[in-house]
């Protein structure tokens, strides 16, 4: 049997977002290790945060966002595409593409009729899961 717990090393990061974190993405530049950072998402923003100096970065805050929040523009899921430094966010029905580099969004493009709960990469394409169980395949 293998003991884990000789092998992990805990750490906490606290107050990356305004509320209750929904996402996590794990972003590693291949060109310079020392640069992994972290999306993280709660309902109304988006923060980067870089692992090695420590610091954080609000990518994005729904307009008007506050704590009287409305579930229609609620930010539920980020997926990182490693490939072009693109990181894409589901806010409500559309989803929102940003350019790592430039640390901007870039687009917002509506695919679903509901509200995108999950999001995955495989093959080039972005696959969408939404609350009325249907899934939309997108070609990056």
């Amino acid at each position: 049997m293998y003991n884990l717990g000789t092998k992990i090393k805990k750490s906490q990061l606290n107050n990356l977002n305004i509320d209750s974190i929904n996402s996590i993405e794990i972003i590693e530049n291949n060109k310079n290790a020392t640069s992994t950072m972290l999306a993280t998402c709660s309902d109304t923003d988006i923060t980067l945060f870089n692992v090695s100096d420590q610091t954080k970065h609000s990518l994005y805050s729904t307009p008007g966002s506050s704590k009287s929040k409305s579930n229609l523009d609620e930010i539920s899921c980020l997926k990182a595409y490693h490939q072009n430094d693109l990181l894409f966010a589901s806010n409500s029905r559309h989803i929102m593409m940003f350019d790592l580099k430039e640390q901007k969004l870039v687009n917002k493009l509506k695919f679903n009729q509901e509200t995108i709960n999950c999001m995955e990469f495989g093959s080039g394409v972005l696959t969408l899961g939404d609350d009325s169980g249907e899934i939309k395949i997108v070609d990056v």
